[in-house]
């Protein structure tokens, strides 16, 4: 992808998985890639810094909190599992936020 590389924030992430939750099948998607297309190139896109890596799986998992694995939350974890951690990252964040 040309152009300027935007940065993988944590916000972003929140917002793209919330968006991908919704799909029938969120366990073989990824919310880094466009359209959540794993077979996509577009990882390319977002650079990552010190805190969030570009690998995708990495974001996933940080986000959620596990650190073991060098594959997707869904398949460490199992789908349910990872969908519930999820959804309560997404809860901790929302209400960090509005803290602030």
């Amino acid at each position: 992808m040309k152009g300027k590389r935007r940065e993988y924030t944590v916000k972003m992430h929140v917002y793209r998985v919330e968006l991908m939750l919704k799909r029938k099948n969120p366990c073989k998607l990824c919310p880094k890639y466009k359209g959540f297309d794993i077979n996509s190139d577009n990882n390319l896109c977002w650079k990552g810094n010190t805190h969030w890596p570009t690998t995708a799986c990495h974001v996933c998992k940080k986000f959620i909190g596990i650190s073991y694995s060098s594959t997707c939350p869904c398949s460490t974890l199992g789908k349910t599992k990872a969908i519930e951690l999820t959804y309560l990252a997404i809860e901790e964040y929302r209400a960090k936020e509005n803290q602030s």
